[in-house]
């Protein structure tokens, strides 16, 4: 797996990443990327490749995004919440279960019952919870990268913000 800079700011090393711990086969996992777009490895650790897949995603969304994440809201297990503290939840939950992969699988430390139960049942809920808002994250993203190219392109003070399903004109910052 090709280094990524969210599991770097977790601390993780390359090597750690969920399908980084088979390094035989060196042939025949690049013909399955060639073919695949992946390879075997990432078949095996499905769950910690979708952590680490979902958070580096998120993070990265969050970063880039100039949209306002607060003005739509889901139901979930009784609660509402806005897509950004969606987010954020589904963040701290993937980001435990790659801290607890990462303790019990590479350092061979046992975490206390209770705790492996909660970092569990935290990760399904968030996977849950990603499946109800993952349709407006698809939609919604504007890069800041491709408002300021597209502001220099108009070459305008005035520039667009995303609110809803809209465009809205704003003067100036």
């Amino acid at each position: 797996m090709i280094r990524n800079k969210y599991l770097d700011d977790l601390g993780m090393k390359r090597e750690d990443y969920g399908s980084n711990y088979i390094r035989r086969n060196k042939i025949q996992r690049f013909i399955e990327r060639r073919r695949y777009g992946f390879d075997y490895r990432q078949t095996v650790n499905m769950d910690v490749i979708f952590a680490e897949w979902l958070y580096s995603r998120l993070m990265m969304l969050i970063e880039q995004t100039m949209d306002d994440l607060t003005f739509y809201s889901v139901e979930f297990e009784g609660c509402t919440y806005t897509i950004e503290s969606a987010i954020h939840r589904i963040l701290k939950a993937a980001k435990d279960y790659i801290w607890y992969y990462n303790m019990v699988w590479n350092h061979a430390e046992e975490l206390p019952e209770e705790e492996t139960e909660y970092i569990i049942k935290e990760m399904n809920a968030a996977t849950r919870l990603w499946a109800e808002i993952m349709g407006y994250c698809d939609r919604v993203v504007i890069s800041k990268r491709t408002l300021c190219r597209w502001r220099r392109w108009k070459k305008e003070e005035e520039y667009f913000k995303r609110v809803g399903d809209e465009f809205v004109k704003v003067k100036g910052r």
